[in-house]
Parts: structure tokens; sequence; C-alpha cells
């Protein structure tokens, strides 16, 4: 999904990123497809054949409260996600009340942020 995230890809080109079969890629692209989790992008003519770019969107209501992911981003933006972040985990921290208080529910929140260097 990470790489679906940032470009538009073609099953060889997931393939060979992956270091998975071309036929592999393409499989798990349409159940993906299938599943309304990708989008299809347009079909261009590559050596005698049409290949399907693929793309995983977002909208501010498609992703789920569980997720984990890996994007290429630029660094201003990396350090502003993390800052918004880490704010909205001290509010949230500082919004806590006593187990039990009417009026309240249980919650838990997890966060971990990280650079991942390619190798």
């Amino acid at each position: 999904m990470s790489l679906l995230s940032g470009a538009e890809l073609t099953a060889a080109e997931i393939a060979r990123e992956l270091g998975i079969t071309h036929a592999n890629a393409s499989y798990h692209l349409r159940n993906l497809l299938a599943g309304g989790v990708i989008t299809a992008g347009p079909e261009e003519k590559i050596r005698g054949g049409l290949a399907k770019r693929y793309r995983y969107v977002t909208t501010k209501d498609s992703v789920p409260e569980q997720a984990g992911f890996e994007v290429w981003v630029d660094p201003a933006t990396w350090q502003d996600v993390r800052e918004r972040i880490a704010a909205a985990l001290r509010d949230l921290h500082d919004a806590a009340r006593p187990p039990g208080e009417p009026g309240t529910i249980r919650a838990s929140a997890t966060v971990a942020l990280f650079d991942a260097e390619a190798g």
C-alpha cells in the first residue's frame, strides 16, 4: 500500500520493487481493487500490451483508525505531521478523567512514528 500512496504504479513496477512475480502482483492488485481498497488509474500501452496503473487514495473518512503504512515525504511535511500528532496526544492525555467517571468512555491510543531508512 505504501508504494501506491505516492504514485500510480503498474503491476510490473510493483513486482520489481517488491521482488515478486508479475502474476503475484497482478493477483493482489485485482483483489485490492475488487475490495475497493485501491483505485485503477489510466491504462497505457507498454511493449504491445496494456498496463493498468493503480493508486491507494485516501479521503478524510477513508483512513481507518488503525493504520500502518510507509510513505516517502519531504522532511518539512514529516516534521509538521509529527508535531501535530504529538499535540493531539498531549490533548488526549490532558483530557483524561478518572476511570469509570460518568460521561466518559474507555479509550486507548498507540502511536509509533519513525524515520524508516531504505536499505
